[in-house]
């Protein structure tokens, strides 16, 4: 199974390819609020403390992660029973949309380039 520590070694990998300085310094820049963002769900303590926060999150305009792409937490919610996740899985499952996103931005930004 994959570890919250697998994904943070390929987020910390993916930035160690980009070897252009000034592309990684823009990747960075726009995966700030991704990362703030799960870093935030991450420091929750329960699930109910993370549906809070998720919703709190969705109704944000600047929210940057969407995780589940799921506008609230009630559609979250049922999502979680569907797929009988647990609350670390969730943990799992946040990281890795944090590392899709930054994927999608190294991915956006080389192609500028």
């Amino acid at each position: 199974m994959t570890t919250i520590e697998d994904i943070n070694e390929n987020i910390v990998n993916l930035l160690d390819d980009i070897e252009d300085v000034e592309i990684l310094e823009e990747v960075k820049s726009e995966y700030v609020p991704f990362e703030k963002n799960m870093q935030t769900l991450l420091a929750c303590d329960c699930m109910d403390s993370y549906l809070t926060k998720y919703e709190n999150m969705c109704k944000e305009e600047d929210t940057a992660l969407n995780c589940f792409e799921l506008n609230n937490a009630e559609e979250l919610k049922k999502y979680i029973e569907e797929k009988e996740i647990s609350f670390d899985e969730l943990k799992i499952e946040t990281v890795q949309a944090s590392c899709e996103a930054l994927e999608l931005i190294i991915f956006d930004l080389e192609e500028d380039y």
